[in-house]
């Protein structure tokens, strides 16, 4: 929270640290120190400490009603009245969003640029939610780059251009007409400073889009296009939009994986093993019918016991539909376990048809080559240092 919010959330008054003492003199040490917290302690500031304990290490609300812990607390700092009901600690976390939230929408109008957006989708691995997530980037009024995440929404209904439009442009308006009718807006209003309040408008200042290649994005980029002119913002879609480097990458390596059997990703995700995927892999080659003995391996816990007892190092690396890496995982993971691999192979019937010959071990070689200059350029685009 500190790094995206530009907030000191959690700063210990007296960050001294206890002296290393002999045995005898343990007792007198710790008495010490607990004198000098006792002394310090402010019951506004242990809220705070408590609070941000909860949230950051995902405590559920009612851990202050467990007793043990209660008398953990009495015992550190009698002086501290822990809440006694979990339904504090969830008005205390509602509050601390709130306050946070108006940080950030003052950070984004007081913002020296404009705010650039990335927009990207996600969902469960049962498919039981589908989520949109908004992060802004920009310059701080103090010259600090940030990046601060605006919303993670729920996609209701079908995944369309337009909805998801909605949902982007419903946070901007969030962001932006919610400042202008709090007391700040007001303020500026008293100054009657016309010039402040139109460069503080999110609306205004929409800079570029970041997002995937995935075909509803072009319709959602040029859907907040017509919207944002419905508030007289021109906005132009083609030119305004950057392309996922990441994403880019991701189509490449699974062109190279796949060719032309493209919708054979869709089954890196797919648990169960069957006589009918296993076939369905082994038409790419050696890649598929490696993917096929690692999935075979990693379905049964007695397979993998059997994979060890032959000299396997490591478990095997499973793939899947998101990041392309994972397939080079994969390999690298059968290679450093070839001989295990081989003679598991050799003692299962059902690997039958998916036993790597020497050739096929030299292309999955040769494949690992192949892909290192992109691992070089995933790693490079990583993290938030600049990287062109």
């Amino acid at each position: 929270m500190r790094n995206q919010h530009a907030r000191q959330l959690c700063e210990s008054s007296h960050p001294g640290t206890v002296p290393v003492a002999r045995p005898g003199a343990l007792i007198t040490a710790f008495a010490r120190v607990r004198s000098t917290q006792q002394e310090s302690f402010t019951k506004d500031s242990a809220d705070r400490l408590l609070l941000n304990w909860v949230i950051y290490s995902n405590q559920a609300f009612t851990v202050i009603e467990h007793d043990s812990f209660r008398e953990l607390i009495k015992h550190i700092q009698p002086k501290y009245k822990l809440p006694k009901s979990a339904d504090t600690i969830r008005s205390w976390v509602i509050t601390n969003y709130h306050d946070q939230k108006n940080e950030v929408r003052l950070g984004i109008n007081c913002a020296n640029t404009q705010i650039d957006l990335s927009v990207d989708g996600w969902r469960s691995p049962h498919q039981s939610m589908s989520v949109i997530g908004v992060v802004a980037h920009f310059t701080s009024s103090r010259g600090a780059c940030q990046n601060l995440v605006l919303a993670l929404r729920e996609i209701q209904g079908a995944h369309t251009g337009e909805a998801l439009a909605d949902i982007v442009v419903s946070v901007i308006k969030e962001y932006d007409e919610s400042y202008l009718s709090s007391s700040l807006y007001q303020i500026n209003r008293v100054a009657n400073d016309n010039n402040i309040l139109n460069s503080y408008k999110f609306l205004n200042n929409v800079g570029y889009f970041q997002m995937d290649n995935a075909g509803n994005n072009g319709t959602m980029i040029r859907s907040i296009a017509r919207m944002l002119m419905d508030h007289d913002v021109s906005y132009n879609p083609k030119n305004q939009r950057l392309r996922c480097m990441g994403h880019v990458l991701n189509l490449s390596i699974k062109a190279f994986w796949f060719g032309d059997l493209a919708g054979l990703n869709d089954l890196l995700d797919v648990i169960v093993v069957t006589d009918e995927t296993m076939a369905q892999w082994r038409k790419i080659g050696p890649w598929g019918k490696a993917h096929n003995i690692t999935a075979y391996i990693r379905s049964s816990v007695q397979r993998k016991q059997q994979l060890r007892r032959l000299g396997a190092e490591t478990l095997l690396q499973a793939g899947n539909a998101t990041r392309w890496n994972s397939g080079l995982s994969m390999i690298q993971s059968l290679l450093r376990n070839w001989e295990a691999v081989h003679f598991f192979c050799l003692n299962n019937s059902d690997l039958e048809q998916d036993s790597l010959t020497e050739e096929d071990w030299i292309e999955l070689q040769a494949a690992v080559r192949i892909l290192q200059p992109f691992l070089r350029s995933k790693l490079a685009l990583e993290g938030k240092a600049p990287n062109l």
